[in-house]
């Protein structure tokens, strides 16, 4: 609590400072507040922070999900239309699938994953007269973890990724050692 001896400078000065009366015997000019192109203070004219009105989420969503299939579609405010499936279980443990935004045709790819046991493998090719293409494989085996992850961009006859991640997990400590390039 503040004693009436105690003076308060607020860490920034009010953009608009409240009026005082000016004393009976003399008037003094109204005190102005220095400019500044500060970012950090508020600007003269603008009133006490607000913060940012939530955004609304304008996109219509859809699924369908029957057994192995799955279907999701998304309408957004942008006219764009996103697209995803899925079929599971093609083979024992491979699940296929596919993605796209509508109307940009660049954006569709294809996608293959695999799981069983302690092995777990993805593949995945944009569908673009040079694709790009991303693979990814990690296994664990008592205790060790290994990983490994590959991008080629076919187009450019290059590398765009790799990632190699080894790991040891115990119970409750996990660690690892990550090289990327």
């Amino acid at each position: 609590m503040l004693s009436q001896a105690t003076t308060y400078d607020p860490p920034f000065p009010l953009a608009h400072p409240p009026a005082l009366p000016a004393p009976c015997s003399t008037a003094h000019p109204p005190t102005r507040r220095p400019k500044t192109t500060d970012p950090q203070l508020p600007h003269p004219s603008t009133p006490p922070y607000l913060p940012p009105a939530p955004q609304l989420d304008t996109s219509i969503k859809a699924a369908y999900n029957k057994g192995k299939y799955s279907l999701d579609v998304t309408a957004d405010a942008a006219s764009r239309l996103t697209v995803n499936g899925s079929l599971a279980e093609v083979a024992q443990g491979l699940k296929v699938g596919g993605s796209a935004v509508l109307p940009d045709p660049s954006s569709a790819k294809i996608w293959a994953e695999y799981v069983q046991g302690s092995l777990a493998a993805k593949t995945t090719v944009g569908l673009t007269a040079s694709p790009a293409v991303e693979v990814a494989v990690a296994t664990a085996v008592q205790g060790l973890l290994v990983g490994a992850e590959l991008g080629y961009d076919t187009g450019k006859s290059t590398v765009t990724k790799y990632n190699i991640a080894l790991g040891r997990c115990r119970k409750l400590l996990l660690g690892s050692s990550k090289g990327t390039g």
